[in-house]
This record gives C-alpha cells, structure tokens and sequence, in this order.
C-alpha cells in the first residue's frame, strides 16, 4: 500500500511538473497571456514584502556563523580565516537556503489559502466553466513571481549576511572593514556569487 502511495505521488508531482512546462511554454510563446499585473503583485508580495525577515535572519545568522568560527580560530590563531568562512557559507549556501526556507514558509501557506479559499467558494470551477485555463490564473503568475524575487532576495541576504560578518569581526577580532574587505576579495572565487544566487530559484 505504502509503494503504491508513493508512486502516486511520483506520479502526481511528475504530472503537475509537466503542466507548469505546457504551461509556461504556451504563455512565453504569446506575452499577452503571460498577465504582468499578476506576477507584478506576486513579486511586490513575496520579495518586497519579505526584506525586513530575510535582511534580519541573514544578518543574525551571519554573526552566529562568525562567532561560533572565530571561538574555533582562535585556538590555532587563524582568527583572520573568519572572514573567509562567513564570506563562502553565506554567498554560497545560507543566503539562498535561508531565503527559500523563509519565502517558503511565509508565501507558499499564503498561496495555499488564498487558492483553498478559491476552491472552497467554486472560483476555480467557475473559472473552468468559462472557459479559462485556471493553471494559467493562478500557478503560472506566482511562479514566475517567485522566481524573480528569490534571486533578489537572495543578493539582500548576502549583502546583509556581509554586514554581519564584517561587525562582529570588528567587535569581536579587531578585524577592521579595510581590513575585512580584502581578504573577501581574496577569499571568493568568481563563481561563488553567481553559485548561490543560480540555488536561489531551484530552491
């Protein structure tokens, strides 16, 4: 029972991965069906709306992460390999993982609502007895929405995550921004950046 549940689900999530290509492909082949107003709306909502969560948590995380490394340093006296260690596991890893989980969490149950609410008044049926693609209304503008913002979101969090770095290993190491700055230029790679903020939509 358990194997063919899952395989089911394989199946549904197959099927509804498949929906969202027709659907897009058919959409992008005639902008006037790709509805900018919508996708305008769900950008302002899911990205715009969250910078303050996202700047905080990235910034907050940043200096635990510099803290909790600087502690370990120390001990060798590599407290200067802090800069480093903020400045890769925040470009390439926590800003876009920390980002998805929070939009995750604050504008994927908002969707859920919003398009249960729809289900339960019979929006969506009558948007089917009109003849609309319902997929086309209601999915498609909020993917392409999330898919915008969470790039941008992601370049806050870095930025932020940074910040966070940089002032606690001011405070804490004496480690000033003139400092600070070239060993993170020295410290990343040029695709550490763009790693990170390619994640960022996948995610």
């Amino acid at each position: 029972r358990n194997s063919v549940a899952w395989y089911r689900r394989v199946q549904e999530t197959i099927a509804y991965l498949g929906r969202i290509f027709v659907n897009a492909f058919g959409a992008f082949s005639s902008l006037h069906r790709l509805r900018f107003p919508s996708i305008t709306r769900h950008v302002y909502e899911t990205g715009i709306q969250a910078i303050p969560i996202v700047s905080l948590i990235a910034f907050l995380i940043s200096v635990i992460v510099a803290y909790l490394g600087a502690q370990q340093l120390q001990n060798f006296g590599a407290e200067i390999f802090t800069v480093d260690l903020v400045a890769i596991a925040v470009l390439r890893e926590m800003a876009p993982l920390l980002t998805a989980i929070i939009v995750a969490g604050r504008s994927g149950s908002a969707f859920a609502a919003e398009i249960g609410v729809m289900r339960l008044k019979d929006e969506i049926d009558a948007l089917q007895s009109m003849g609309v693609n319902y997929f086309e209304v209601l999915v498609l503008p909020r993917l392409v929405g999330l898919i915008i913002a969470l790039p941008l979101l992601t370049v806050i969090a870095d930025a932020m995550g940074l910040a966070g770095g940089a002032l606690l290993s001011s405070l804490l190491l004496d480690i000033s921004l003139t400092q600070f700055i070239p060993r993170l230029q020295d410290a990343l790679a040029p695709t550490t950046f763009w790693a990170g903020l390619i994640k960022a939509p996948v995610f």
